[in-house]
Order: C-alpha cells, then sequence, then structure tokens
C-alpha cells in the first residue's frame, strides 16, 4: 500500500522491538534495498499566488 515512510517505519520497528533498537538511516537503507518508500505529501509548492482584489 506505500502508507508507511521511513520514519512511520522506524517507529513501529522500534515499538515491537524495545530491547532492540535499529538506527533510522538502517531503516531507510533497508527500505531502499527492498524498494519500499512511503506515500508523499500531498501538498505541492505554491509558486504563483492571486493577485490581491481592489487592486
Amino acid at each position: 500500500m506505500g502508507v508507511y515512510g521511513t520514519r512511520k517505519m522506524w517507529k513501529a520497528m522500534n515499538r515491537a522491538h524495545p530491547d532492540d533498537p535499529v538506527a533510522r538511516c538502517t531503516v531507510e537503507r533497508r527500505m531502499r534495498a527492498l524498494g519500499l518508500s512511503g506515500v508523499p505529501n500531498a501538498r505541492s509548492t505554491r509558486t504563483t499566488r492571486p493577485a490581491p482584489l481592489g487592486g
């Protein structure tokens, strides 16, 4: 489904195995090796703004 990004996956792994913490960079590396990526933000950069009214 691609709903878990690096941050969410890292937190979930550390919650599941509190006695064996894992570094975030390790999670990033493993996800990249497996071809996994999270869903990007729905927001996009706003480059153009409308002109002010009554100008």
